[in-house]
């Protein structure tokens, strides 16, 4: 995925002019030197272009200099002749009789380099109030590659003034790595020497890989997760503690990571709720509400509060706002202009906030997308992204990209903010049962993983965002018939893993009556399975949906047992250790 970046560097051309059949005069003390006209020999030519290549620019200016001026030609208008001079020595003499000056200038000779003290004599008589520029004045200036005059060393320019490269040992915006001359195609966990991760199938077994045999082909010596097909690539820890067991649970819950703890919040009829859990997933204190109603929510961290927007079931208004870590609320909430649902929601370091997404309720079919700033302020759009349902905006390093249930199955439109036209619209994953609200989206650094259910499987497309096409997929990575609830993708890039939550049961709607479940899988960036299913939760009268966050260490699976009393309408948390 990274790139080394090249520099070119241009060469200048110094010219001087003479006057052909005047006499040339040396100063005291300096060799002569032979001057020729402007047609010499192949042999001069390439001799000179030779010396002129090798120089530096200074050199030839000051040979320039030493040309036009230290040797003024008598009677030439360019100054005074040195013929009085004891010490000066006539070019002409030794001329045979019978020939003119202008024929020993046309005359092939030996091209001569000035010595090496006449260029630094020269040199030293450059004006000292010329001066070089300074590497970081945010000009370009001779020997620089670049200059953006500001201290960044990981954009487009090093702090150096040199172009980035792979290599180089500064992680750019377009690599995934970068360490220097430690980088290894042979020590297991190193960055790759082309600044990529190392991954399954590069040939070398690294922390989370059974085996490694250089490709990623099934039926052969290692499957192509890297790890064996018949063993759990992960396992629950502990027993799921209930969130929430007040009966007042009413939409598919969400969960994020804050560094420290776990933010969870879920729709109710009437004010969303909001519960802060420890680093094993044990409730801090009683759950809290936010002041909009809950209904359809998604939340997001971002570098120092949580983010959350949400749809309310009866007036379809979209509200924003951020909390603490602990629920507390830091701005909003700002309503979102035009009523919609379903609303998604993505921290972007890129820009430096938040991007929501929604449908709009008054034309169902029109995707809008806004950048939400840390006081909830909306600093652009909302702008329209396409025609369908239930949007999700992914995190990207490079851009922004949406991911909805349109016509013909999942779409996807990636784009640099806010020039939507400049991203290509593609219909990922072709599927033929679609509902609002079913899918799902993830960035793993500019590639972006989209999974959906259709009452048969658990479907899964990789989406190269650079290139806007599929890069692989689609793929069924789980059976299950259910086709109205949302599964969860949570990228781990430093593992080189995927982490996907989902619901199963006969379907197509859930509510089994003691039949649904909340299962788990692991995936590599490119959705090759990773070993088998993980189950998480079995026996549920109704798995109302899930998510998936990750600590740094383990996951946690947030799910939602949905029935017709307290017992069984609660809202659990899972902690899920991997194994890789």
């Amino acid at each position: 995925m990274g790139g080394a970046l090249a520099s070119t560097a241009h060469s200048g051309r110094a010219e001087h002019a003479g006057c052909p059949g005047k006499e040339l005069r040396a100063q005291p003390g300096r060799a002569a030197m032979s001057m020729v006209s402007n047609e010499r020999s192949p042999e001069a030519r390439s001799k000179m272009s030779h010396a002129a290549r090798r120089r530096p620019q200074i050199g030839r200016l000051a040979f320039a200099l030493v040309l036009l001026g230290a040797w003024s030609p008598a009677g030439c208008g360019g100054g005074p002749s040195l013929a009085g001079d004891q010490d000066a020595v006539d070019v002409d003499a030794g001329v045979p009789d019978g020939r003119d000056d202008a024929e020993v200038d046309a005359t092939p000779d030996t091209i001569v380099d000035p010595d090496a003290d006449a260029i630094r004599d020269a040199d030293a008589d450059v004006s000292p109030d010329v001066t070089a520029g300074v590497c970081g004045d945010g000009v370009r200036n001779v020997g620089e590659g670049c200059d953006d005059g500001n201290g960044v060393d990981d954009d487009e320019c090093r702090n150096d003034c040199s172009l980035p490269m792979c290599g180089d040992g500064v992680t750019s915006d377009v690599e995934e790595c970068d360490d220097g001359p430690a980088s290894s195609d042979t020590e297991p966990n190193a960055c790759r020497t082309r600044c990529v991760r190392p991954t399954c199938g590069d040939g070398v077994v690294d922390t989370g890989e059974r085996c490694d045999d250089g490709n990623r082909m099934a039926g052969d010596t290692c499957s192509p997760g890297c790890f064996p097909d018949e063993e759990a690539p992960a396992e629950p820890v502990g027993d799921p503690v209930a969130a929430d067991d007040s009966f007042d649970a009413g939409g598919p819950p969400v969960v994020d990571w804050n560094g420290t703890g776990w933010g969870v919040v879920w729709g109710a009829w009437g004010p969303l709720r909001f519960r802060a859990l420890d680093a094993d997933a044990h409730p801090i204190g009683p759950p809290g509400t936010l002041p909009v109603d809950g209904g359809y929510v998604a939340l997001a961290w971002g570098e120092d509060r949580f983010a959350f927007a949400a749809a309310n079931w009866s007036h379809y208004e979209v509200a924003v706002g951020t909390v603490d870590g602990l629920g507390a609320l830091r701005s909003g909430p700002t309503w979102m202009p035009a009523h919609g649902e379903h609303p998604g929601i993505a921290w972007s370091p890129a820009l430096g906030g938040w991007i929501v997404t929604y449908n709009a309720y008054e034309d169902a079919t029109t995707i809008l997308a806004a950048r939400i700033d840390d006081d909830s302020r909306i600093a652009d759009g909302p702008i329209a992204i396409g025609e369908g349902l239930g949007p999700v905006p992914a995190p990207l390093r490079s851009r922004v990209a949406i991911v909805w249930s349109g016509a013909g199955g999942i779409r996807y439109r990636g784009f640099p903010w806010p020039e939507v036209g400049l991203g290509r619209e593609l219909l990922a994953l072709p599927m033929g049962i679609i509902s609002d609200g079913s899918v799902t989206a993830e960035g793993y650094n500019d590639f972006v993983l989209a999974a959906a259910m259709d009452g048969d499987a658990v479907r899964v497309v990789v989406v190269d965002a650079l290139a806007g096409e599929v890069a692989s997929g689609p793929f069924a990575v789980a059976s299950s018939g259910i086709a109205d609830r949302r599964p969860s993708l949570r990228a781990v890039p430093e593992r080189g893993i995927v982490g996907l939550c989902y619901e199963t049961g006969p379907g197509p709607a859930g509510g089994s009556d003691g039949d649904d479940g909340i299962a788990f899988r692991v995936l590599r960036p490119d959705g090759a399975l990773v070993g088998a299913e993980v189950t998480v939760a079995a026996g549920l009268r109704n798995a109302g949906g899930c998510d998936v966050g990750w600590s740094g260490t383990e996951f946690v699976v947030l799910y939602w047992s949905c029935g017709g009393d307290s017992e069984w309408n609660t809202i659990y948390a899972q902690r899920v250790r991997p194994l890789l």
